[in-house]
């Protein structure tokens, strides 16, 4: 059981400083948010106690929805850039609204393999 604990505890804490040290802007940062929620989303597709536990942190929630927020809002944002911008600033554009879609992409199987075959969860989701 101690085992399985520090199992749960380390994904939530990466998933937090993950997501409390994402920027879009940061190539570093889009890398490490998304080897973080792969990492997490394969455990959580392995083990439902690991989603059941995982779905039960509080914070997890907030920092979902406003992860799902923010990447909502840069995907309005890079739209309206892309029609008020001359060509050569779209090709840096194109870069971020890729990393958008890995990160979308990612941030998708997490929340998926969060909630499957959890009620609690999918009611918090």
């Amino acid at each position: 059981m101690c085992d399985m604990s520090i199992q749960i505890e380390s994904p939530i804490a990466q998933w937090k400083l993950a997501c409390s040290n994402f920027n879009i802007n940061v190539r570093l940062t889009v890398v490490s948010l998304v080897a973080t929620l792969e990492r997490i989303a394969q455990l959580l597709a392995q083990d439902e106690d690991a989603r059941v536990n995982v779905g039960s942190e509080a914070s997890l929630w907030i920092d979902l929805r406003k992860l799902w927020i923010d990447l909502t809002q840069m995907q309005f944002n890079f739209r309206d850039d892309d029609n008020e911008v001359g060509e050569e600033v779209t090709q840096g554009t194109s870069n971020k609204e890729k990393d958008l879609r890995v990160v979308s992409g990612s941030l998708a199987k997490f929340t998926r393999n969060l909630v499957a075959g959890v009620p609690e969860n999918q009611v918090k989701a």
